[in-house]
């Protein structure tokens, strides 16, 4: 099991090129894709439609799920609320827990915390799995602000997300004047160009490299994070 250091600021450390950093979760922190791409197989299952194939189910690993839904699979409204309803239900019990960090993560986030950057998690995924998923995998304690979807704070969008992200870091004096959002689909890179956050495109995600217009960086691997936030 990892061990965090706590999230202050040293105001007499080196000055670094992020003040914080903020991270997408699915295709960025964890491969979650085997637990959300077989909840989705089970929810359709369940509303006794036919699934997407596989390789379309892929192309939804990130955006909210309700959008790909509507936008992908082409369900009217009150149908994709009733799939999205099966796909929770199993996901939240069972798909949740099918997810492993991505091979260098856990080094980046210790490297990170030694290193006094305060972290956050900002994520489309509901904010209730998304916690149960980092508890899961062990890394709660290397962040300082978990934001995800919530549709009782009207949070859906990933701009809404990342909005939420950065005032919660604001609120505990932690965001500095340059944070970076770090993530693997355009909408993490367009929400950060929205609220002018410094934003770099994790390839090792889910999305391709052409999502990657409008990032700052771009990281091969994980580990290519350390050199990139820490200068």
């Amino acid at each position: 099991m990892d061990t965090p250091l706590t999230h202050t600021a040293d105001v007499g450390a080196p000055a670094r090129p992020y003040s914080s950093v903020l991270f997408d979760l699915d295709g960025t922190i964890a491969d979650s894709a085997p637990g959300v791409v077989g909840s989705v197989q089970e929810a359709f299952a369940r509303s006794g439609l036919e699934a997407p194939p596989l390789s379309e189910l892929m192309t939804w690993l990130g955006p909210p799920m309700l959008f790909s839904l509507c936008e992908r699979a082409g369900l009217e409204e009150e149908t994709a609320q009733h799939v999205l309803t099966h796909y929770r239900a199993h996901y939240d019990s069972i798909g949740l827990l099918n997810a492993e960090p991505y091979p260098g993560v856990r080094d980046v986030l210790l490297a990170l915390n030694a290193a006094g950057v305060p972290l956050a998690i900002a994520t489309s995924k509901p904010e209730g799995p998304a916690r149960a998923m980092l508890d899961h995998l062990e890394l709660t304690g290397h962040f300082a602000v978990v934001r995800g979807a919530m549709d009782s704070a009207g949070r859906s969008s990933k701009r809404d997300v990342l909005a939420a992200a950065l005032d919660g870091l604001a609120e505990g004096n932690l965001l500095g004047n340059r944070p970076a959002m770090i993530g693997d689909r355009h909408h993490d890179i367009g929400a950060a160009v929205e609220l002018g956050v410094a934003s770099i495109f994790a390839t090792w995600g889910y999305g391709t490299v052409d999502e990657a217009a409008g990032a700052s960086a771009i990281a091969t691997t994980p580990l290519d994070l350390i050199e990139l936030l820490l200068g």
